[in-house]
Parts: structure tokens; C-alpha cells; sequence
């Protein structure tokens, strides 16, 4: 990962739990977390949390998500799941596979 991506996720996962208790970790895949990224590419960040929390909870977080959005000039594509979905949903989805295969833990 490079040192921006590494001071991007950082940031994001220290705001993260400060603010939601339920964060338990971020992992970033796809092409940035690949070195494939190109000039626009996206971030794609799997936010795994505790317990399964409602849209409400979900919102808050892509909202903060957003304003790291926003600071850094970056598009993320957000995907929030809990960790008894991670163990249910393990191998039946490509993403969530792809994530934990390849992704980087932050």
C-alpha cells in the first residue's frame, strides 16, 4: 500500500472507531489496495462491525465516510457488514472473498 492509501485508512479507521464503538476493523481491496489503481480509481473498503446495526448506524458511518471523501479529493465505495454476516456470507460472496483474500487490513 502507499503512503497516501496508508494515511487515508489510518485516518479513516482512527475517526471510525472513535466515533462507532461497533467498527472493528477496515480492510481496503480492489485496485488500490492491488497497485492497479489508476488516476480516478476508487477506494473499495469492506467496514466490518461487531454486531449487525440498523440504516441509521449504517448512514452515520458512509457520512463519515463521505468527509474523508471530501478532505482527501477520493471516491469510496463502502461496504458495511457484521460479523456474523462475514460468517455467514463467507465464500458465497465475490467481493467479501476478494476483501479478505487480497484486501489490507488497516
Amino acid at each position: 500500500m502507499n503512503k497516501k492509501n496508508a494515511l487515508i485508512m489510518k485516518e479513516l479507521k482512527e475517526r471510525l472507531q472513535r466515533k462507532f464503538k461497533v467498527v472493528t476493523e477496515l480492510i481496503l481491496f480492489g485496485s488500490q489496495a492491488s497497485g492497479q489503481e489508476l488516476e480516478f480509481s476508487d477506494y473499495d473498503i469492506l467496514v466490518i462491525v461487531r454486531h449487525p446495526i440498523s440504516w441509521r448506524q449504517r448512514r452515520e458511518i458512509s457520512d463519515e465516510i463521505y468527509s474523508i471523501d471530501l478532505e482527501y479529493n477520493i471516491l469510496t465505495n463502502v461496504k458495511i457488514i457484521s460479523e456474523p454476516e462475514l460468517k455467514t456470507l463467507r465464500g458465497k460472496q465475490p467481493f467479501i472473498q476478494n476483501a479478505l483474500q487480497e484486501g489490507i487490513t488497516a
